[in-house]
């Protein structure tokens, strides 16, 4: 037998060798038939293993044209494979492939456009790659390439709402600080907000299933808490407080960071300590994002450029934005937000604040007041937490906690608990009337009357909201009921000005101009003996504001007289002005007046003589006899002029 035979050879020898065992068969029978086919079978079989087969070695060049061929063959029968069952096994062999190939190779930059025409249904590719790359160099250079090679494929493949990129990354073997670079730059995308949506998730979801992230994800995540970007810090805030600080895990250094960035507003600090106080990062992480996320006080070298001429006036200015802290309301603003939305949560956190609020500058209380309003509102009057702070807070936070008592009580009523603990600390702890103004709707009618001449002798600000609480909340005193004590306080305690304010803005409310609140009050007050001081004054209001009162107003000056009330100067002159503001319909009343009255009345209001001429031209017969003469000198007088 040639031993050069060539591939084909071998068949052709099993043909013949079949032809050969037939014809035995035929001839031989029985018995004897099986043991000659055996025999030959045997000398057949020890001929055959003679045969050497040889092939001819392929090339680098053919060899790697045809590895390719295969490589993207295999790609290519993603269909075929999963057809038959084989899909799995397609997988490993792309991953087993992969991991052999340059990462500078086509098929390399081939597989990963592969992945990300389909992430979702190729997700299980790219993770099988992963994991051989991660198996087969414990050094993980050609992992981190991959994985960050893929994770760029996906930024501009993946929705922004997709959630596969979270999914993704809670697989895959190993979070190296690329990954956090990528999650970075996502969450720095505030034009897109369901990008940076996304990055924030991932993060989150990565500090909750991944313990080895956990660190460096918080550190992120903090770090945004108090970035200059309104949209992601408020974002990063949120996702903090809600996700993160029911967790054990992670409450300890959030309350630490949080309780540092509200301490860093204490002026006695030195800058150094504030930096330190804001620096939680470990020594391994970029400065990149240290510049992205300055939590320290900003850089504004920019705003005092040189050779200018008015630096000085410039540096004037940035003292007069800045406060002792040398912090300006943005920066105090993100020092204060993360612990608000803590307290919100935690509410026996607002102890840590009263005591920073008795230690900063006048400029970070303001804002504290400013920025406290929501989560306030949030913890309630009912807080136990609360409630026991506003019984024992330090008298240095007093304005704080009168500002707490108004966001509470602003759109409801006080409790019955609240009400009993703010009469307690007004009565043995600071005998401050604004106290009283936010539980004015529980004090009962006799507190109420009682407390409010103190309450209408506070500043014009306090005066306003004292009269908004009693008539637009369920107050125990009525609109009219208001009305007569303001007038009938005593003014020993509190200033005809004072009260004349707080009547003028009891006018400002509809629940007081309808005439029925109006005639009631009047009429009362003109019963009073004496008369009060005002009387006249807020009877003209009430003309000016409704004038179908005339008539009725009318009656009240009729019953001045009968009171003879020339004898309080101050009635007098009102009742003066009334009269003139009320012509024509006031001269009948004007008849009323004994002579002596009547002609000082004529001297003092001249515009009372025109009217009393034009009125006796018409009605002669209705001038008062005692009185005619008196008209008439008037009109002598006015004739010779």
């Amino acid at each position: 037998m040639n031993p050069d035979v060539d591939m084909a050879a071998p068949e052709v020898l099993r043909d013949n060798q079949g032809q050969k065992r037939k014809a035995m068969m035929n001839s031989v029978s029985g018995p004897r038939k099986r043991l000659a086919v055996a025999r030959d079978v045997k000398q057949e079989t020890k001929k055959k293993s003679d045969i050497i087969l040889k092939t001819t070695p392929l090339n680098s060049k053919t060899m790697a044209k045809l590895g390719s061929i295969a490589f993207n063959r295999i790609i290519e029968s993603e269909a075929g494979a999963a057809q038959g069952g084989e899909s799995n096994l397609r997988v490993q062999i792309l991953a087993n492939l992969a991991t052999k190939r340059p990462l500078s190779d086509s098929l390399i930059t081939g597989l990963i456009a592969h992945i990300s025409a389909d992430f979702q249904g190729r997700i299980g590719l790219a993770l099988q790659w992963l994991y051989a790359e991660w198996t087969a160099q414990p050094d993980g250079k050609r992992y981190h390439a991959v994985l960050r090679e893929v994770l760029g494929a996906m930024r501009s493949k993946l929705k922004a709402s997709d959630k596969l990129l979270t999914m993704f990354l809670l697989k895959v073997p190993q979070i190296p600080n690329e990954v956090y670079d990528v999650l970075h730059d996502y969450c720095l995308d505030t034009m897109a907000p369901e990008r940076m949506h996304m990055g924030l998730c991932t993060l989150r979801d990565l500090a909750l299933q991944r313990p080895p992230c956990r660190s460096a994800v918080l550190s992120l995540l903090l770090k945004y808490t108090v970035h200059q970007n309104e949209s992601l810090r408020m974002a990063a805030i949120r996702l903090v407080t809600t996700h993160l600080v029911p967790s054990p895990t992670f409450v300890n250094p959030i309350l630490t960071f949080a309780t540092k960035l509200l301490r860093s507003l204490i002026t006695e600090k030195n800058e150094s300590e504030k930096k330190e106080d804001m620096d939680i990062e470990t020594k391994e992480e970029k400065n990149k994002m240290e510049e992205d996320i300055d939590i320290n006080e900003p850089k504004n070298e920019s705003d005092f450029p040189e050779g200018t001429g008015e630096e000085e006036k410039k540096e004037k200015a940035s003292e007069t934005k800045k406060g002792e802290s040398g912090f300006d309301d943005e920066d105090i603003k993100r020092r204060l937000l993360l612990y608000f939305h803590l307290c919100a949560k935690r509410p026996e956190l607002l102890n840590g604040l009263v005591e920073v609020y008795c230690k900063v500058d006048a400029k970070s209380k303001q804002m504290i007041h400013r920025q406290s309003g929501s989560f306030i509102r949030s913890i309630g009057m009912t807080s136990p937490a609360l409630l026991t702070l506003i019984k024992n807070f330090p008298l240095e936070s007093k304005t704080f906690i009168l500002g707490v008592l108004h966001l509470l009580t602003e759109a409801q009523s006080p409790t019955t608990e609240l009400v009993s603990i703010v009469k307690e600390v007004y009565e043995n702890r600071t005998q401050d009337p604004r106290f009283l103004i936010p539980i004015i709707p529980g004090l009962t009618k006799s507190e109420l009357l009682n407390h409010l001449p103190k309450l209408i002798d506070l500043s014009s600000n306090s005066v306003k909201t004292v009269i908004n609480r009693i008539l637009l909340t369920k107050s125990s005193l009525s609109p009219s009921e208001l009305l007569i004590a303001l007038h009938l306080m005593d003014t020993k305690s509190v200033p005809l000005k004072k009260a004349r304010e707080a009547i003028q803005l009891c006018f400002e409310q509809k629940t007081v101009t309808r005439q029925e609140v109006l005639a009631k009050a009047l009429q009362q007050l003109v019963d009073t003996n004496p008369v009060p001081p005002l009387f006249l004054w807020t009877v003209m209001q009430a003309v000016a504001k409704c004038k179908q009162m005339t008539a009725f107003v009318m009656g009240l000056l009729h019953a001045l007289i009968v009171k003879q009330l020339w004898n309080d100067k101050l009635l007098w002159q009102g009742f003066m002005k009334c009269c003139k503001m009320t012509l024509p319909a006031s001269i009948p009343i004007l008849l009323q007046l004994p002579p002596a009255q009547f002609e000082e009345t004529l001297q003092k209001a001249p515009p009372l003589v025109e009217a009393l001429f034009n009125f006796q031209k018409k009605n002669p017969k209705q001038i008062p006899k005692n009185l005619q003469s008196i008209l008439a000198s008037f009109e002598s007088k006015t004739n010779k002029s």
